[in-house]
């Protein structure tokens, strides 16, 4: 990468470059030995694009890790061999729409959609509703806010093609909806699993955890979403739990999504932090 990228993004600047993973968090070397270490590898270029500086800041020593080299390396042959979800410059969209210092909501997915036209690197969101499946998850979302007296959803709960599914509404008023893994070969769910995504997205939220002001309020839907938040200090945090919105799991468990109304909850504990509470209409 040349210096006036790497430059840019670990001053947190938005320019033409695409994103990168996690670094190791021991202790820095001391000063007579820093010489005798290797530096670490910059950005891969073309995979880490960040829109926001504080983002860019917290995520720089995973950028340059070797683990996220190598996912690099993986998800470029992916592409060059065949269909890859999200597109390219939507991997990240997460954390473009939604700067560090405005997350107010943590909500945390699993796997991209695997099918045309759907994944745009919002967690349960999809992008063009024109000629794409609706997910089923995505309908009972929709279906749990209308469902919930404490929310105004009047978007009405129609989930045919060709109807909005997009959740960027959410994401512009501070909802960080995180995928575990952000990319997926089409048609192969869990694909990229195991290849580094996890160790960057844990980053993402320590990220959100140590960030200083207010807490945040952490949507839990499934026990993998639990696994990725286990150490959330609820002293300064809030977290609702509950079943998967997935029809396999949405009415099951001590705490199932749908009847949550995990929305309107999520608004009133919102409200104690001190933030504005969310418009869950998109």
């Amino acid at each position: 990468m040349p210096q006036t990228a790497l430059t840019s993004f670990l001053t947190g600047k938005r320019k033409l470059e695409e994103p990168v993973e996690e670094a190791d968090a021991g202790a820095l070397p001391a000063p007579a030995l820093t010489l005798a270490r290797a530096a670490p590898a910059p950005a891969p270029d073309g995979f880490l694009r960040l829109a926001h500086a504080d983002w860019g800041a917290a995520l720089a020593a995973d950028a340059r890790a070797p683990y996220f080299q190598q996912l690099a390396a993986f998800v470029k042959a992916r592409r060059a061999s065949g269909a890859v979800y999200p597109p390219a410059e939507h991997v990240f969209a997460a954390l473009d729409a939604c700067p560090l210092e405005q997350v107010k909501v943590v909500i945390v997915g699993q796997d991209p959609y695997h099918g045309p036209r759907q994944a745009h690197g919002l967690a349960f969101s999809i992008a063009d509703t024109s000629s794409c499946k609706f997910p089923p998850s995505l309908r009972n979302i929709f279906q749990e806010c209308d469902a919930d007296p404490g929310v105004d959803f009047r978007r009405g709960t129609a989930c045919a093609s060709g109807s909005s599914g997009s959740l960027l509404a959410w994401a512009t008023q501070g909802v960080l909806l995180l995928n575990t893994v952000l990319t997926v070969d089409g048609g192969k769910p869990n694909s990229h699993q195991k290849q580094g995504w996890e160790r960057f997205t844990d980053a993402v939220v320590r990220a959100v955890l140590a960030r200083k002001g207010k807490g945040c309020v952490f949507l839990l839907w499934g026990l993998p979403a639990a696994k990725k938040c286990p150490s959330i200090d609820r002293t300064r945090h809030r977290v609702i739990t509950s079943s998967h919105p997935s029809p396999l799991s949405n009415t099951k468990g001590g705490e199932p999504f749908t009847g949550s109304r995990c929305f309107s909850r999520c608004n009133a504990l919102l409200a104690e932090l001190g933030h504005t509470p969310i418009d869950w209409n998109v």
